[in-house]
């Protein structure tokens, strides 16, 4: 059931028309977890993409656009990582950063598990935890060099559940797409009362092969302050304030 090892030259011009040539070398690793995730997803719905050429688009390539940002001796925690994006592609493009892939889900982080297991990546561990609630245990409040989150909730959530797990100094990284500027406007009241500030938003062209060019940002907060003991919320009180904005 090797599919993706049949997609490998695809995947290598994907890679190559969006600038992540550094990342062919990685391309077996990649679909052996490719192979795991379809195999798995058939038992536990772990994404909607369900082509082999789609998950060298839109979650592969996609996750590596920004990878070069997080190329560094440092701790990532990854919420809301669903079936591993961006933490499994993260781990394997950079070998110097420690990501811990975090999801309410355990059939989630189990399926993480595995595929760290597979992949013999020793930088990646998960945590079968509520965002909000590891935000306020003392084990994981303040810890990280950086949060990440991709597809999981709007931006003023976002950042209530990402940087509590942000060290003063770190950043929080919201995987975003062409509205990152109208996200970013509606969240910054709540970023600053949780010790964020913006740095910058970068952004890039994910392109497919049929020639769509898809808008990718990355929106970057520097945490410079401790977040109050306050935060994060109750994920009842996050969301009824998300359906406000």
């Amino acid at each position: 059931m090797d599919h993706f090892a049949e997609t490998e030259k695809l995947a290598a011009s994907i890679f190559a028309q969006n600038g992540c040539e550094q990342y062919t070398v990685l391309l077996p690793r990649f679909s052996a977890f490719g192979d795991l995730l379809l195999r798995e997803n058939e038992k536990h719905n772990l994404t909607a993409i369900r082509s082999a050429e789609d998950v060298w688009l839109r979650h592969f390539a996609d996750c590596l656009l920004f990878a070069d940002f997080f190329n560094t001796r440092a701790t990532l925690i990854d919420v809301g990582c669903g079936g591993g994006f961006p933490s499994v592609p993260l781990a394997l493009a950079c070998p110097a950063l420690k990501v811990t892939a975090c999801d309410s889900t355990k059939k989630k982080t189990d399926f993480v598990s595995l595929a760290a297991q597979t992949l013999a990546l020793e930088n990646l561990r998960t945590l079968c935890a509520r965002a909000e609630e590891a935000g306020k245990s003392p084990v994981w409040r303040e810890r990280f060099d950086f949060a990440s989150a991709r597809a999981v909730s709007a931006l003023p959530a976002l950042a209530e559940y990402c940087l509590p797990l942000v060290r003063v100094g770190g950043c929080f990284a919201a995987f975003k797409g062409k509205d990152a500027e109208v996200e970013l406007a509606a969240a910054e009241p709540m970023i600053a009362n949780l010790g964020g500030k913006t740095d910058r938003i970068l952004h890039k062209t994910l392109l497919a092969p049929d020639g769509e060019a898809i808008e990718r940002s990355l929106i970057i907060i520097r945490k410079i302050r401790p977040t109050p003991a306050v935060f994060p919320r109750k994920n009842s009180v996050i969301q009824r304030e998300k359906t406000r904005t």
